[in-house]
């Protein structure tokens, strides 16, 4: 993460320690400036990224694959612009989101 691009007034989000499904960082327009995800499953899962206030919408790229247990932090060189909102949510499918478990997932964020 390059502090350089981080501005002030941003926020921490981190999960609850027995997970969640979907975790709304902001519901309104935002930057993303770094990201940490855990797969709490002893499954893969696929972490769905949506510029959107819910697990609905457009995505930012591609799903992020998590093996079981895996942890994937991602150091985001510039921040992720969300246009609408920024929400994560954990799918068992790559092509397609179709909602995970309940506590699939914990998120560990730094946004504005």
């Amino acid at each position: 993460m390059d502090s350089r691009f981080i501005e002030s007034g941003s926020t921490w989000y981190t999960s609850p320690i027995a997970g969640e499904l979907t975790a709304v960082l902001k519901a309104t327009p935002g930057k993303l400036f770094y990201l940490r995800i855990s797969n709490l499953t002893a499954a893969a899962r696929f972490i769905f990224l949506f510029d959107s206030a819910s697990a609905a919408g457009a995505l930012f790229g591609p799903p992020v694959r998590l093996a079981a247990n895996e942890q994937v932090e991602l150091k985001l060189v510039y921040p992720m612009q969300g246009a609408v909102g920024l929400t994560l949510s954990s799918s068992t499918t790559q092509n397609a989101y179709a909602a995970g478990g309940a506590n699939d997932m914990q998120v560990h964020a730094l946004f504005k």
